[in-house]
């Protein structure tokens, strides 16, 4: 038999070893847990930050620098590469004037409708925004369709803008604001299409004579009061006939040797 203090000393220094194991145990487990925990919300943390910058990133993208931006995708865009497109301008007529009469504030508005309305008319047929500049827009359709498909997607686009403009004019100018004006001017023809830049910027863009044509053929049109111009190119792009369209005849452009057809139309009205 065991005396009080023999026993006293095996509980003493036994059974106190085990109790302090599984205490250690127990907090291991315990700091497992607390990492794990603090791992997954920081994953999920990542996975959402990384998806935000991704939805981020596509709003100044185009099309064709979204998706796979490997380093041997991006020295295919910057080889370059020619292509038959339709090139639009579209701008808003006195917008100079009209900014410096509503101040900073509605200017952004304006400004902020007008692109929401242009990129909606453009995603809608298959275009792509090559850029904005300030109250201007260059539109491409083509890039990955045929040129008679593109063309006559930038027809569609063009009605379904110019109808969405007029109708939101026509909102704003009974709601007290400056109502909004656009001239949309269109030309077809063979571009050079890339990636334009080195490590440091680069931008994704459409080059070429038909690309200049365009804008003089914006800037005419912005002279003469046109609302709505297309070059003959288009319309034999698309094998459609101009019809609805007025003809404006043979004009030589600004810096081009050769003359060319050019038709125009008014704004589009929405249907009552």
């Amino acid at each position: 038999m065991l005396s009080p203090l023999d026993k006293a000393y095996l509980i003493e220094n036994y059974e106190s070893q085990p109790n302090i194991a599984r205490l250690v145990i127990v907090a291991m487990i315990g700091v497992v847990c607390i990492v794990a925990v603090w791992r997954t919300r920081r994953m999920v943390h990542d996975i959402a930050h990384k998806s935000e910058q991704s939805r981020n990133t596509s709003r100044f993208l185009p099309s064709e620098l979204r998706g796979d931006l490997s380093d041997q995708r991006l020295h295919q865009l910057q080889q370059g590469r020619s292509v038959d497109v339709v090139v639009m301008f579209v701008d808003i007529r006195g917008f100079t004037a009209q900014s410096e009469k509503i101040g900073p504030r509605n200017t952004t508005q304006l400004l902020s409708g007008f692109r929401e309305f242009v990129l909606s008319s453009t995603q809608n047929h298959g275009g792509v925004v090559d850029k904005f500049i300030g109250d201007g827009a260059l539109l491409v359709f083509g890039l990955n369709d045929p040129v008679d498909v593109a063309a006559q997607n930038a027809l569609k686009a063009t009605t379904e803008l110019s109808t969405a403009i007029t109708t939101w004019s026509n909102e704003r100018a009974a709601g007290g604001e400056h109502p909004v004006d656009v001239v949309i001017c269109m030309h077809a023809g063979l571009v050079i299409a890339g990636a334009i830049g080195g490590d440091r910027h680069l931008e994704f863009g459409v080059f070429g004579s038909v690309v200049n044509e365009a804008s003089r053929i914006e800037g005419l049109a912005k002279q003469q009061d046109l609302h709505i111009v297309a070059s003959e190119p288009v319309f034999k792009a698309a094998a459609l006939p101009p019809t609805g369209w007025h003809d404006f005849g043979t004009t030589v452009l600004r810096g081009s040797a050769d003359p060319g057809r050019l038709f125009g139309k008014d704004p589009v009205t929405a249907n009552p």
